[in-house]
């Protein structure tokens, strides 16, 4: 589909001269994100190039674009900064890429709250937040991602140690517009958010969100050598009941670490890394040391490096180092408890758990099974053989949202938000 002059010009009215890109590079770049990382979606997703991009820098103009598409049937793809995994960024119709990330504004710092447009980048919002002594609750290990990207596609990340998954209580409240004749900005807030976190923008636009803050504290991260992984994951829980929780703790195979860490004085089959309050290390070097484990460094200069190198930021670092890796994602106690069948299930398997609280599972250990990609028959076969071990399995090789839970939740709020399909079309599972 081709945009006409005068539909560019009508955008261009509601939004002004420099939030409407019509280019081919740009709009090339615009309609792509980090799905290439799955061997799947790289392969399966076809992205269809968006027709404009349009880049609304305010609430009431992201209302006015989602009203134009809605009476002109243009299908309109939501993107942040493109950070996605699973193609949530990527057109599969024709139409509009609505760009957020001119919605910047943060405001409203109160004593344990903020309130964010979609746009900011967590980056920008750690900065903000620390001249008011305070941090973001929970933040992706990518912090160049979006709140509204991470809201509408991640799930949990730094922090949900303490403050759990998106659906545990530190996302306050949501300002959503819909794709409808005449759309209007909707605050909402408990149960009923559900239906719109970690749904790709197809149950509607988030334009704000207010976030949950916690206090401003001195870091370091220690790292901690181990023999087997449930003596490092016997550790890690240990070390989740410190009085001030740790914000991130990451196990990893000597395989993974590998790939993002130098070795200057680490070893071990298993690497554990616990980024911690300054006053809970010596606390953390005991409870580690009775655990089985030799403490390599206690580093305050890590906390950055520590920051881009947990959750899928791993896959990332991984991939970069060898591009025939692909993983799942994997939760639960029969990781550990079945780990030599668990590891039997991929070929070259090697393993990356990251600590976490969320209500609806409890206190343990999530992350990635990174194997070489063999084909989607050895994926299927793999998936399988580890659900049958009792491991939680997430595919990541999917754009569908509604495959992993919650389908009828996202399916009334679409209904009421997008009732002719045209938000982020292809993406809501059928």
């Amino acid at each position: 589909m081709t945009v006409s002059a005068d539909l560019a010009d009508e955008l261009t009215a509601l939004v002004g001269r420099p939030g409407v890109e019509t280019r081919p590079e740009v709009l090339h770049r615009l309609s792509r994100d980090f799905s290439w990382l799955s061997p799947i979606l790289s392969r399966d997703l076809r992205s269809v190039p968006a027709s404009v991009a349009v880049s609304p820098a305010r609430t009431d103009q992201v209302a006015d674009v989602l009203g134009f598409a809605y009476r002109r049937r243009l299908a309109v793809t939501p993107r942040g900064a493109g950070t996605s995994n699973y193609g949530q960024s990527v057109p599969m119709a024709p139409g509009i890429v609505l760009d957020t990330t001119r919605l910047t504004g943060i405001s409203d710092i109160d004593a344990d709250s903020v309130v964010v447009e979609a746009g900011v980048t967590f980056a920008s919002l750690e900065q903000t937040l620390a001249e008011h002594s305070r941090e973001v609750a929970v933040m992706p290990s990518t912090v160049t991602s979006t709140v509204a990207g991470f809201l509408s596609g991640g799930n949990q990340g730094i922090g949900s140690i303490e403050f759990g998954s998106i659906w545990d209580g530190w996302v306050r409240g949501l300002t959503v517009v819909g794709c409808v004749e005449n759309p209007e900005p909707v605050d909402i807030n408990g149960d009923s958010m559900d239906g719109h976190l970690h749904a790709y923008g197809t149950t509607g636009i988030i334009t704000r969100a207010r976030l949950c803050t916690a206090p401003k504290r001195d870091r370091t991260v220690l790292f901690a050598a181990f023999d087997t992984l449930a003596a490092a994951t016997r550790a890690g829980r240990e070390l989740m009941d410190l009085p001030v929780p740790p914000r991130a703790i990451s196990v990893d195979d000597r395989a993974v670490w590998e790939t993002f860490i130098a070795h200057d004085g680490h070893d071990g089959a298993v690497l554990l890394r616990a980024m911690l309050d300054v006053g809970t290390a010596e606390a953390a070097r005991t409870i580690t040391g009775a655990a089985g484990g030799r403490v390599t460094a206690i580093d305050d200069t890590a906390v950055r490096a520590m920051t881009s190198s947990v959750y899928n930021h791993s896959t990332l670092r991984a991939h970069r180092s060898d591009p025939r890796l692909a993983a799942v994602q994997i939760r639960g106690e029969a990781v550990v408890e079945h780990e030599k069948a668990v590891r039997a299930a991929f070929p070259d398997a090697r393993i990356h758990l990251d600590g976490n609280a969320p209500r609806r599972y409890g206190k343990g250990f999530s992350g990635l099974l990174l194997s070489t990609w063999v084909d989607d028959e050895t994926l299927t076969r793999g998936i399988a053989a580890l659900r049958a071990l009792g491991v939680m399995v997430v595919n990541p090789h999917t754009w569908l949202v509604g495959s992993h839970g919650g389908l009828d939740g996202y399916r009334a709020a679409a209904a009421t938000f997008d009732p002719r399909g045209l938000l982020n079309p292809g993406k809501l599972m059928p």
